[in-house]
């Protein structure tokens, strides 16, 4: 829904699309980002500097194996000369009688059947049949009285087998939601303890409960109808509607009444050209979007950064919710909005001159049926003429809902001129975005706002090479409250300044001979860190690269240095039992308690012995580190140095052989004072220095060579 000529689309194949500030990323080691799938991470290249003011949006396809599921497509299409018919539907069911990784019993389905479309959260407390395991987490149940009140069936961590008698599996719930915490102990797997409500307040300090989600089998589908008929030989009439029918429980009946929704789209294009050889055009656009509360598209269809634009807010009120006000300056990404029906207009118009100018005006309006409402302009100027380029925007957005209302500017220029060899260029830009409470009349913690200019360079000569030079300074805002100055609370504050140079370029000198960089350095200087978490910080990325070939590509090779700072995710390791031969790792009892601990694990020496596996269970903490990367590559092949004619026998012996020689260091090690440059790592290891190997275990990550 929502795209020209086309009703839906359906990927069949894994991907995933990575945004950065709103712009569509490039996978691969020498573009943007890299994927581990195994670890479900993204690393960011060299090229790609992550901060504070990054907005990182990650779109990702996964398959649930909860139950057999089966789809089904059809689509038809129809052209009867200026008229196009098109008609899709999809559907994707669960059976509910084969399921996969899940085990569902008698109890679990009839509390399906009752909870309809809300989540079900059983207790996952049990008592296995099997009694105490000493390779088992298992606890103790016990009470508690805290503040005069009586808390029963509190679990307890412990490895007496007269009272460890239960298991349960732990899921998060989200901080000061739950009663129980991690707790760091050498236990082998991961352990909970519970933490006592505050004695004053009563509020929960933990982000953990012992539940388990069920989950329903369900059903989704999609029909559409669409139309594409040209009016007029300027104008065109793209229309579509939609059905959806999604059903989250199909064991039970309870909330069917709202499986169904509808979703309408309609586009009227206009294109007019004129003038002598109709170097000028005038087009027009005007689309109109209506989808009811219960609609539900397959894949999102809206621009990625679509909520940050419109200043959508996340409450069933039109408000902010927790997640507005908890401190991410332009966030709610994550967040799920309520369901509303929604009405979206967009108009546009644009003149142009074709290899001059052109001007744009976009007035949009969104309505969320009793939520929210926003009026959108959008003013777009871009003049070129004799090597000059200058091209401005203003973006002015104004929305209320029932207690919050806002306004959002953003206006910017960019000015080059276009030498022989070379452009020069400085551009600025400015955003202000002050969402107010209408209660209090103050500014909500989502508010945020900063100005930023750059000067940049660019040189290109005729042999490919070229050089790109950037220097940029940006001032940052947001509100801050406090109790002796209410009036504070109204207006957005200075918070920190950046400034940030880029070097790239490459050197060609032939087309066996290139040398490439991209180098970039920043600082982060805070105003007053009393009154934010920001810290100062300097920062750092480069790669340097060098390939070559020679001698007729008899000699050929590549040398790699790449240095900057990132942080690392925190592993967690647990030791499973599997049959003996099929592990890696064996159980010594060194205290002779009976109970595995982490550090009574070690490599088998012998394969008999192997009866423990070793998995890796990732946390969501992490720490800094300072990352530095070298790699060298040598191939010889004689053979395209000399031919067969004309040579000795000992040549022509040695063209019957070639060589590729590799060697790859990669090291992270901890940064212990970041505002350093370059920021220093513990126990005094160069940053730089990818050849130091002797690094302090204190200090050392990961090092692979």
């Amino acid at each position: 829904l929502g795209t020209e000529g086309s009703s839906f689309s359906v990927v069949l194949s894994g991907t995933e699309k990575v945004f950065f500030d709103g712009k569509l990323l490039t996978r691969g080691d020498d573009n943007d980002y890299i994927v581990d799938y195994n670890r479900g991470d993204i690393r960011f290249m060299p090229k790609r500097l992550i901060t504070k003011d990054s907005r990182v949006i990650v779109e990702f396809e996964y398959a649930d194996q909860n139950y057999l599921r089966s789809t089904l497509t059809l689509s038809n299409e129809l052209t009867f000369n200026k008229l196009r018919l098109n008609f899709s539907f999809y559907n994707e069911e669960d059976s509910k009688n084969s399921t996969g990784t899940q085990t569902l019993d008698s109890l679990d389905r009839a509390l399906l059947r009752l909870v309809g479309n809300e989540a079900a959260t059983p207790l996952s407390i049990r008592q296995p049949d099997d009694g105490f395991r000493a390779d088992r987490i298992q606890y103790a149940l016990r009470d508690s009285t805290v503040g005069g009140k009586k808390y029963s069936q509190i679990l307890v961590y412990s490895t007496n087998p007269d009272s460890a008698r239960f298991t349960a599996t732990f899921s998060p719930v989200g901080e000061g939601k739950g009663n129980y915490i991690q707790d760091a102990a050498a236990a082998n797997g991961r352990v909970y303890r519970w933490v006592a409500p505050d004695s004053a307040t009563g509020a929960m300090r933990g982000g953990f409960e012992p539940i388990r989600q069920l989950v329903a089998p369900n059903r989704r589908q999609l029909t559409t109808l669409g139309v594409d008929y040209q009016l007029f030989t300027n104008t065109r009439l793209v229309a579509e509607v939609a059905a959806s029918n999604n059903d989250a429980n199909l064991f039970s009946t309870v909330g069917d009444s709202a499986n169904v929704g509808f979703g309408v789209f309609t586009n009227i294009q206009n294109r007019f050209s004129f003038g002598q050889n109709k170097i000028w055009s005038v087009n027009s656009d005007v689309k109109f979007e209506t989808t009811q509360a219960n609609f539900k598209p397959l894949n999102p269809y809206r621009a990625a950064e679509f909520t940050r634009d419109w200043n959508l807010p996340f409450s069933g009120n039109g408000g902010s919710s927790a997640t507005n006000s908890g401190g991410a300056s332009i966030g709610n990404l994550n967040a799920i909005p309520s369901a509303a029906t929604e009405n979206m207009t967009l108009a546009s118009v644009n003149l142009a001159r074709k290899d001059w100018f052109s001007i744009n005006y976009e007035f949009g309006n969104f309505h969320r049926a009793n939520v929210y409402e926003g009026q959108r302009h959008v003013a777009r100027f871009d003049f070129q003429r004799d090597g000059w380029r200058f091209r401005t925007a203003f973006f002015d957005l104004n929305t209320e809902g029932s207690s919050e209302k806002s306004n959002y500017q953003k206006p910017n220029f960019e000015l080059s001129k276009n030498f022989k060899r070379i452009k020069f260029g400085v551009a600025a830009e400015r955003e202000r975005n002050e969402r107010r409470d209408i209660l209090k009349d103050t500014l909500t913690r989502a508010s945020f706002g900063f100005d930023s200019w750059r000067v940049f360079a660019e040189t290109q000569n005729t042999e490919g090479s070229s050089v790109s030079f950037n220097y940029t300074q940006r001032y940052d805002f947001q509100p801050f409250t406090s109790p002796l100055n209410p009036s504070e609370g109204r207006k957005l504050s200075s918070i920190s300044k950046i400034d940030e140079l880029n070097l790239t370029g490459n050197l060609t000198k032939n087309p066996h001979s290139i040398l490439s960089w991209n180098l970039t350095y920043r600082n982060l200087a805070v105003a007053d860190t009393s009154r934010t978490t920001l810290r100062p910080q300097t920062t750092y990325l480069g790669r340097v690269e060098y390939n070559f070939s020679i001698f007729k590509s008899g000699l050929a090779g590549s040398t790699l240095y790449e240095l900057g700072s990132g942080q690392e995710q925190k592993i967690e390791y647990q030791y499973v039992k599997v049959n003996k031969g099929e592990g890696q790792y064996t159980w010594t009892d060194r205290n002779h308690d009976t109970i595995p601990q982490l550090d009574e694990f070690d490599i088998a020496p012998f394969r008999d012995q192997a009866d423990y596996v070793r998995v890796s269970l990732f946390t969501n903490q992490f720490v800094r580190t300072n990352n530095a990367t070298f790699a060298q590559s040598l191939r010889f092949e004689p053979k395209n140095i000399w031919r067969d004619s004309g040579i000795g026998g000992g040549l022509r012996f040695l063209r019957r052989f070639s060589t590729i020689s590799n060697v790859q260091i990669s090291r992270r090690v901890k940064i212990d004072d970041p505002s350093v440059i370059p920021p220093t790592p513990e126990g005094g290891v160069s940053a730089w220095n990818v050849f130091q190997l002797d690094i302090p275990d204190r200090s050392l990550i990961a090092l692979n060579l």
